[in-house]
């Protein structure tokens, strides 16, 4: 079985090729310099979460550890002491708290705008690769069509006035070689022409 060669015409293919992925590559760089930035913000912020979490646990187990000591202690000015000291405690210990609250609110937002973000990104892309898709095909649908047109024109036995490709257009050279073959078959066919008419 014979082995079938994809790549045929290198410039083009690696050309279109290249186009495609470096849109591709370039839509993604910015998608993950994004949520690169994001989630190492969102990270920061979960580290300082754990250690108020830390700070809370302890503040706890001293609340408690005081709580045990006050229920065992028969002095009153001891008693006031840790009172004020359980008091201030636990207003650090709520203002932590809803701190902590508030970070994890603000990050499971920014996780929830990441998400829209990486749907719309997709979209965009999408967008984006088929507008490019259109315009690239242009420049191969347009050379063909012009070549089909000219063939059968030829076919009819017209000698179509070949006009050169915009620059930016794909198969230069395939026209070229069309150009040169249409002119070649004029010659003949005038050649032809010719003869016929000088023997009769």
């Amino acid at each position: 079985m014979k082995k079938r060669q994809i790549i045929v015409n290198r410039k083009f293919q690696f050309n279109i090729a290249a186009s495609f992925a470096a849109v591709s590559a370039a839509i993604m760089t910015i998608v993950i310099i994004l949520l690169s930035s994001v989630l190492i913000s969102n990270n920061f912020k979960l580290e300082e979460i754990a250690q108020n979490q830390k700070i809370l646990a302890g503040t706890q187990t001293e609340i408690f550890k005081t709580l045990i000591a006050l229920s065992s202690s028969k002095n009153l000015k001891n008693f006031h002491i840790s009172a004020s000291m359980i008091e201030k405690d636990n207003m650090n210990t709520g203002i932590l708290l809803n701190r902590n609250n508030e970070s994890i609110q603000n990050i499971t937002e920014r996780n929830k705008s990441l998400i829209v973000m990486l749907i719309f990104s997709a979209i965009i892309q999408s967008i984006l690769i088929f507008y490019l898709m259109i315009k690239r095909s242009h420049r191969i649908s347009g050379p063909l069509f012009l070549l089909n047109r000219y063939i059968e024109d030829m076919k009819n036995g017209g000698y179509p006035e070949i006009r050169p490709l915009r620059t930016n257009d794909d198969f230069h050279d395939l026209f070229d070689n069309f150009r040169d073959l249409a002119d070649m078959i004029r010659e003949k066919n005038t050649k032809c022409e010719e003869e016929s008419r000088n023997e009769n």
